[in-house]
């Protein structure tokens, strides 16, 4: 759950969002967000000689907002990749898509985030240690 609660405090800090981001739901209405976890992959393992492990994984989490009556939700989503890409994080888009709700006049937009991260595993002590978004 850590992995998860640092990419909600680091999304929170895009100035695009009205509201708080909840995880596993939304509300229904305008400037509503919420963020959804998906799979978790190991992607990569090291083991040394004295037992000591990295493992890397990604872990993808769905995105979804909701427009305010008139905001451009193409802008919003391009407003956001450009945010992101300038925090310097291992967070990658993985597909996004802004459309048009008519019954709201509004729009949504979905976003697929993949998340890198590395977890050390010191054999003597066996101790877990995270060490939140890094490259690889």
């Amino acid at each position: 759950m850590e992995i998860l609660e640092k990419l909600r405090q680091f999304l929170l800090g895009f100035p695009g969002f009205d509201r708080e981001l909840p995880v596993d739901f939304t509300q229904d209405g305008p400037g509503n967000s919420g963020l959804f976890p998906g799979g978790l992959t190991e992607v990569d393992r090291y083991v040394d000689l004295l037992g000591n492990m990295q493992v890397w994984y990604q872990s993808l989490f769905t995105l979804y907002h909701r427009m305010q009556p008139g905001q451009d939700s193409a802008q919003w989503l391009l407003d956001f990749e450009n945010w992101l890409t300038e925090q310097g994080q291992s967070v990658q888009i993985k597909k996004a898509e802004a459309q048009e709700v008519s019954r709201l006049n509004s729009g949504l937009c979905t976003v697929t985030l993949a998340v890198h991260f590395r977890k050390d595993i010191d054999a003597k002590e066996g101790s877990c240690e995270n060490n939140g978004f890094v490259y690889h």
